[in-house]
């Protein structure tokens, strides 16, 4: 009998202090999200009037960037979104999706197909436009040219009318008790 370990892996993560050189605004402020998982730096406004650009940096809780936005002109506040602190029932979910049914589902469902309705009206109009420029460009000349040509391929080709004899059809009866139950042409 064979046992399977499970190799277990020691992960080791190295905090980095965020130097000062690294935020290019003069005036700015720090703030961790609700969580703790991430940390943000921002330029802040020295006042109202204030109209220089700003810049924001995302850094995870080991201290390594993991966004940067330079030069955000108007920048006033950073905020975390909050998570929600409450979450509905079991009962107030059904209530919401019964209720949803009665008086958003046609609305979207009319919503829904008129954007189909679009979108497929943009293929039809890009489809059309191939088939037209192929028609216009490629087919129709190649077309006149032959056809003005017709009697030069008509002798070019090997066999003639002439040589060409109509058969007889012929056709195979099946019986079944000595009567014909089908009858079928046969074409070689």
């Amino acid at each position: 009998m064979t046992e399977k370990h499970i190799a277990a892996v020691d992960d080791t993560f190295e905090f980095r202090k965020i130097a000062r050189h690294e935020v290019t605004d003069r005036q700015f402020i720090g703030q961790w999200d609700e969580n703790g998982r991430y940390f943000a730096i921002a330029g802040r406004k020295s006042s109202q009037l204030d109209k220089t650009a700003k810049s924001i940096r995302f850094y995870n809780m080991f201290g390594e960037l993991l966004m940067m936005y330079n030069e955000i002109y108007s920048l006033d506040h950073l905020r975390f979104r909050p998570r929600p602190t409450d979450s509905l029932s079991e009962n107030q979910m059904k209530k919401l999706k019964k209720e949803y049914k009665k008086k958003y589902e046609q609305l979207f469902k009319n919503e829904e197909t008129t954007e189909k309705k679009v979108a497929s009206d943009i293929v039809k109009d890009q489809r059309k436009k191939i088939r037209d420029d192929f028609l216009d460009n490629f087919y129709l000349p190649l077309r006149r040219q032959y056809e003005s040509d017709i009697d030069k391929y008509k002798n070019l080709f090997p066999i003639k009318e002439s040589d060409m004899e109509k058969e007889p059809a012929t056709t195979k009866d099946i019986y079944a008790f000595k009567e014909v139950i089908s009858q079928r042409k046969v074409d070689f």
